[in-house]
């Protein structure tokens, strides 16, 4: 599956001869593969792959994206660093994907394409992605969820005006701040609501 994933050209068959040419054949590989009895049809390997569970696929990634991390030092002061992205997806709009991701809304009422939440991490020290966390944009299962944005210097220092300073350090301080949307902010980006609040820290 990866070897397809990575050669979007290659078929099952290309896939398993790769495997059966650059498998370890030591000690440690399969029995059957070191004595050549393990055959090389894809009927068995594509009824395989379809009965993988979502569990066993999440555990492969993690198991993977842990090896080439622990294979690296940590970047800084001995701790690891994760650097974040995040994104919206639209789905289909289906009853149960509507019901999973809630669509947007806005002054004219609710959306019809559900739109899913993407947040990825990516270890700096190795480069190697985490699996990523899935969930809704909007709705009751969006609330209560914290988030890490970026902000440019300009709109920190116009967001820093009208925030309260909550801890100071020699080298650091906090400000939190209760964002709401400006008539420009809302005519750019019709699915905030005008009354929408965020309350954030910085």
């Amino acid at each position: 599956m990866l070897f397809q994933r990575l050669n979007p050209d290659a078929s099952l068959k290309d896939a398993v001869e790769y495997f059966f040419a650059n498998a370890p054949k030591g000690k440690q590989a399969n029995r059957r593969l070191r004595e050549g009895t393990l055959s090389t049809g894809t009927g068995s390997y594509s009824d395989a792959r379809k009965r993988l569970s979502i569990d066993v696929v999440n555990w492969f990634q993690r198991r993977l994206s842990d090896s080439i991390i622990e294979s690296t030092l940590p970047s800084f002061n001995g701790r690891r660093v994760f650097l974040l992205d995040g994104t919206t997806l639209p789905g289909f709009p289906s009853p149960t994907l509507q019901a999973a991701f809630p669509p947007a809304s806005n002054q004219h009422g609710l959306g019809v394409w559900p739109v899913i939440f993407l947040v990825t991490a990516h270890e700096l020290s190795s480069g190697a992605a985490l699996l990523p966390e899935v969930g809704a944009m909007y709705g009751d299962n969006a609330n209560g969820h914290n988030f890490v944005l970026r902000l440019t210097e300009q709109r920190f220092l116009s967001h820093k005006k009208k925030a309260t300073l909550l801890e100071s350090t020699p080298t650091s301080r906090i400000y939190e701040y209760t964002w709401k949307p400006s008539a420009k902010e809302i005519a750019n980006n019709p699915s905030i609501v005008s009354d929408a609040t965020l309350a954030v820290k910085f």
